[in-house]
Formats: structure tokens, sequence, C-alpha cells
């Protein structure tokens, strides 16, 4: 494999300024708190960042003893399944279309998509598109699916006009009913419910305001009511796509609460059962079971049978198109506004079904999504003006390191049911503005302390969903060391770093000097992940372990100077290796081999036949280095690399849930990043103290 660049010009510069180099391999360069190293371009387009799991049962046996009884026995009278079977469908189904948005925005031609039981079956066009989706954990079926039949089907609101439960109005002499879909907020946090549009239509001449109402069982008359607030002013939208509204709810004392009445399992009152809590919101998936929750017919499950699909709406003899979920599940007049479920995920509101017997036939049910990838929904007509209000789990806290006083340490830990809105933050010393904030999307987070005097301090973390929806505070305390002279403890870390990262060992004047600089408070690891010492050991290792020989002349340095510039990320070398000819021809000049090989290098598996058939063909229409950009930056491979550092630099597997974070970790912020992270953490120092107990400053 031929050097990229005219190697013999640039050996002239190093040779001459070889202290020069001495000094940029073992300077310290300062590794940024913030921002994330970008990815290359290919990567970004090819390589879905999150994949299918397993989802056995088992593992949902303890959250679903949390379930209330009665809901668990309309999921066996409904459909037949248990809490477990419910709880690990709809979290394959969470993680379904997430799977399915990534595959779309990496160029895969998604035609359709559906859940059967844990399993994501994908449909696209082209063989091509048939690899992507099989390395993302889902099966793929070309072609488009079986459309839905709908001939002869009329979809009637769910409205009515009797007195009821839920929420009701009175215009003139008529009395409405319908359900409240979920609590929520507005822009400035001020209680807001959302429900049918089609319900807020009729409000039009309301006397006094909408009010809540007690019902005994579904569809019962109203034993006590009370008032809850007016329509929001231009919330209402009933056709063109849209069936959504918002009531105020600003009646002394009111509360909305993040959760869904069960209906004692459907046929007591709404809250004879415990409540669902609301844990985050999502789109639909085909093949998912949907659970609503209403005042006519209460808790209800049923099979999503098809997602964004335009439906006319016939209310009250005027058709209105709505795009709509298709489900099973029993929705009759009154139930319109009530609140739709896959698992504990938020996915709709009620809004008209196709006959008044449920069950019957073809009876079909529809709700507007609250998120569409492609159509009209409530978070898309609302657009920062108004979110569902979220039960948010209190933040764990792992662990806490206090640091230096010019280099304060990090507050580390995890949120339970977190999704893409979950976010956590930090709070020290009692202020009430918060000292930094991260995303707890994947389930784990990492909060940098602010710089803090010497001493004890105390801190708090608070998870939250979107803006609004807050978790109780999680407490802890940590201890910061003013910054002095140098110790055994920074002299280890030095010598772990110099063996792990440059494979040698430091001589006494580099022990001193980065000693002082790690007793100073400063990270040193970006320092050596920088160096060109680090970069050329990259190089030199590319050309052994991917080519399987040594490299040839300076070609090292040719490499090198790509680095330097920025021309190729250092962390990305390797791609360019397992992009190029040489590898090609080493696994035997075909397309086939070259998979395999692949597979084997990154993976540490062969691939399926279905793998290499899809991947060569891919290969053939968009060429060998996208292949490798698209299976590096897989999930499957982000999670070996991670399990390789952890091994490298810990010493040890890494966890299920370490090597998934992790990967998503570096996925955002490149390899480099995640390297950093690793060995400039508390378990890595020590390791490090252990590893050299004598070492020196």
């Amino acid at each position: 494999m031929e050097s990229p660049v005219n190697t013999s010009t640039l050996r002239l510069s190093l040779t001459s300024g070889c202290a020069a180099l001495l000094l940029v391999a073992v300077g310290f360069v300062a590794l940024p708190t913030t921002g994330a190293v970008a990815a290359p371009a290919a990567a970004a387009e090819n390589a879905p960042p999150v994949e299918m799991g397993e989802y056995p049962e088992a593992e949902f046996a303890d959250a679903a003893t949390a379930l209330p009884h009665e809901l668990v026995a309309s999921l066996g009278r409904d459909l037949g399944v248990s809490g477990e079977t419910y709880l690990a469908e709809a979290a394959a189904a969470a993680d379904a279309v997430e799977v399915v948005d990534a595959l779309s925005a990496a160029g895969v031609e998604v035609v359709g998509s559906q859940i059967d039981g844990t399993t994501l079956v994908v449909n696209v066009t082209t063989a091509a598109d048939v690899a992507a989706v099989e390395a993302a954990g889902a099966v793929a079926e070309l072609g488009a699916p079986v459309a839905l039949d709908l001939t002869g089907i009329e979809f009637f609101s769910a409205a009515d006009i009797y007195g009821g439960e839920a929420i009701t109005w009175q215009v003139g002499n008529t009395v409405g009913r319908c359900s409240v879909g979920f609590a929520g907020f507005g822009a400035g946090g001020q209680q807001q419910l959302a429900t049918a549009g089609h319900c807020l239509a009729g409000m039009g001449g309301i006397s006094g305001q909408v009010n809540a109402i007690t019902q005994a069982a579904p569809n019962a008359g109203a034993s006590a009511s009370s008032p809850i607030g007016l329509p929001v002013a231009g919330s209402q939208a009933f056709g063109g796509g849209y069936d959504s509204g918002l009531v105020a709810a600003t009646a002394a004392g009111f509360v909305g609460y993040p959760a869904v009445a069960t209906w004692g399992g459907g046929a007591g009152a709404p809250r004879s059962s415990a409540a669902l809590p609301v844990q985050s919101v999502s789109a639909a998936i085909v093949g998912a079971t949907l659970c609503k929750s209403g005042s006519t017919t209460g808790w209800t499950c049923g099979t999503v049978r098809a997602i964004d699909s335009v439906q006319r709406v016939n209310d009250q003899g005027t058709p209105y198109d709505v795009n709509s979920i298709l489900a099973t599940t029993c929705v009759l007049s009154g139930d319109s506004g009530g609140a739709a479920l896959i698992g504990q995920s938020a996915v709709g509101i009620a809004s008209a079904s196709s006959t008044a017997t449920c069950g019957a036939g073809n009876y079909l049910s529809t709700f507007f999504p609250m998120v569409s990838p492609t159509g009209a929904s409530v978070m898309a007509r609302y657009a920062g003006a108004w979110e569902p209000a979220v039960t948010v789990s209190a933040p764990v806290i792992a662990s806490g390191s206090g640091g230096t006083t010019s280099a304060p340490g990090s507050v580390t830990g995890t949120l339970a049911a977190a999704s893409a809105g979950s976010t956590v933050s930090l709070y020290v010393d009692g202020s009430p503005t918060p000292a930094a904030s991260a995303t707890a999307a994947p389930g784990t987070w990492i909060l940098p302390l602010p710089a803090l005097g010497a001493g004890a301090h105390s801190y708090t973390v608070v998870a939250r969903w979107g803006s609004w929806s807050t978790s109780a505070p999680t407490a802890g305390s940590i201890t910061v060391a003013g910054a002095g002279v140098a110790t055994n403890g920074s002299a280890a870390l030095v010598m772990a770093l110099y063996r792990d990262v440059l494979f040698r060992t430091p001589g006494p004047q580099e022990v001193s000097g980065w000693s002082a600089i790690v007793a100073s408070g400063q990270s040193i690891t970006g320092g050596f992940l920088l160096s060109d010492e680090y970069r050329l050991n990259k190089a030199t290792s590319a050309y052994r372990t991917i080519l399987g020989r040594e490299p040839e002349g300076d070609a090292i340095y040719g490499w090198l100077a790509l680095m330097r510039n920025g021309t190729i990320m250092t962390e990305d070398l390797d791609k360019q290796f397992l992009g190029s000819q040489e590898f090609f021809n080493n696994a035997g000049a075909t397309d086939a081999g070259f998979v395999s090989a692949l597979y084997q290098r990154l993976i540490g598996r062969t691939p399926s036949a279905d793998e290499i058939s899809g991947w060569t063909a891919y290969a053939a229409s968009n060429g060998r280095f996208n292949v490798v950009n698209a299976i590096w930056g897989a999930i499957e491979t982000a999670r070996s690399r991670v399990s390789a550092i952890y091994f490298e630099y810990l010493g040890r597997y890494a966890g299920e849930s370490e090597t998934y974070g992790w990967a998503v970790y570096g996925q955002s912020n490149g390899d480099a990043q995640l390297r950093s992270a690793i060995t400039g953490s508390q378990e890595y120092y020590e390791r490090a103290t252990a590893r050299f107990p004598g070492a020196q400053p």
C-alpha cells in the first residue's frame, strides 16, 4: 500500500526539526471539555447509530410486577399476553422506531416496517439495503408490505353529546363529553391538557368552563364535577391532517398528573387501579400492542395495523382528513381525546372508530399520533408551545470524583427509562443555577464539576424530560483537593499512559514533567492521544495488523502528515487501510472475501450468508470504502471497539450496559474522545496506582 504523500520531502522537514517533533510527542495538548470530534461524512451517512437488542421476557419480570394487576388482566382479556410480554414488546417497539428512523437517515429506502413480537421487519426496495437492515438487528423483506384493506370502512369521530366522564362542556342546552389525552405544559410551564381537536370544535359558545367529572365505571353517569378551565385559543385543529386541541387548566388547585387511568382493567372507576406513569413520547410501529384509556370503554388494548395513514373522519356529516394510527383497540363515542400508549410511551390521542361495535369483523380505531416521522402530529402541531407531562425517575449516582481546585472531577450515573428527551442537571452547594447539564438518553450520564475551592461540597442531580417534567433530586457530596506537588499517584498515571498509549517506558524527565502537569490539575490524556508518537504507532500498527507486513520506507510519515493536518482523523486511520486495494487482495480479491475479512477484523465473527450477499451488493453499487464506513459505524462494531478499549486500558471486560453506553458515546463524540474519557477515568487512575506502586515523580 503506497504512502499517500511525497514522503521524501516530508522526511527532510522532520529530520531538520527533530527537537520539535519530540516536543509534539510529549507536549501537553488540552482536551476540550465539550464538543464532538466530527465523524467522516460517509460514516455519518451510512451507519445507523442504533440496533435492535435482545428482549427476554425474564428481564421484564420485576417491572411487570409493578404494573396494575387489572391492567395485566385486560392484556390477557384483549390480547392474550402477559405483563412481561407487554413490556418486552413495548421496549422492542420503542427501539424499532429509532432503528427505522436511523436506517432512513442513513440512506436506506424504507418502504414499510412492522414489529412482530420483538422482531423488527423492515421493507426495502434493493438487495443493497438488506445488509444495512440486518446489521441493525432487523429482518429485511424486499418490496413494499401488503397494504391494509380499508375497503368499505368509514370512520366516525368518537365524541358524543351525552353526559359522562373525563371532560364535559355545555353549549346552550347541549352537554358534550370527551376524554383527556395527556396532561402537559404550555411554553411558559402553565398546565394544559391535550385532547382531540374535534372535541374543541364542539365547544364554540361554551357556557362556563370545561369540567372534569367523576365516574363509577366507563360510560357511567357523573357523580361529581369540578372546573378545569377554557380551551386554549388557537390550539384547536381538526382536518388538514390534524385532530388535536388544548384545554388550559387554570382552576385553583387543579393538578394534571403524568400518568394514565387504567379503569380497574377496563370495567371499574378510572382510579380503581393504579395509574400507569407516562415515561416518554414515541412514534408507533405496525404490529405493536397499543392500549388506550377513555371514558366510554375504559382501558382497552389492541394491535397497530397501520401508521401515518390519512383517513377521512365523518364528524356529524362533515368529512375531515386526519393523519392516523390504525389499530384494533376498542374506541367508541366519548373516548375521543383519550390517551394511547405503547408500553409507557405516549403515542397518540383517540380520534375515531369504524363502527359502534368493538371487535366486529373489520373493526378499526384511529389515533392522532403524538410523533410522526412523515405526517401531522401533536408535537408538530404545537412545536415548542406545548409538551406532555412525563414521569421522570430520580437519577442514580454511580460515582463522584472531586478532583483538585484547578481540575475538579465529575459525577456519573444512570437514569431509568431514559429516552430522547431526557437530560440531567447538576446543582452544587445549594445554588439554584445548574453548574452543568447533559443528555441522559442512553440511560447513562456524565456531569463535569465546575471549578471549586478545596474542601467538601454538596451537590444534587435532577433529571428532566423536556423543559418542565422533573425528577426528585438525588444528593451527594465530594471533596476537592488543593493543587499540590506531584505525587506517586500522578507518576503512576504517567507510567500507565506511556505503557498503554505509546507502548514504552518513559524516561525520568518525562515522568517528572508530566507528573507536574497532573499535579496542577490538568488532563494529560489528550496530550498522549494527539501526539505524533501515538500517530506513528497507529500507522505502524495498521500496516502490521491489517495488511500483515511492515511499512515500506518512510510510508508512516506520509500518513502522519494527513493526521496532522486533519485530512484523516487519527482514530479513523484503520478505515483507510481496510478500504485499500491491498486489504481487498489479501482477502482473496472477491467482495465476499472482503466482507468476511471485515467482519472478522471489526466484529470478531463470521458474517451470515445473507450479510455477505447484502454487503457485496452494496459494495457493487456504493464502493468498498462505503462498506467499511457502514460496518465500522454499526452499533455492533462500536460495542466491539469499546470491549477492546476496556480490556486494553482497564484490564477487564466491559459489562453489557457499559459497552452500549460507551458505544453510543463514541458514535456521538468520536473514538478519540472515547479513549480520552476512559483513560481519564477514576478507574484508570486507580488501576495505574496499583500497577506502578513504586512510581516516583
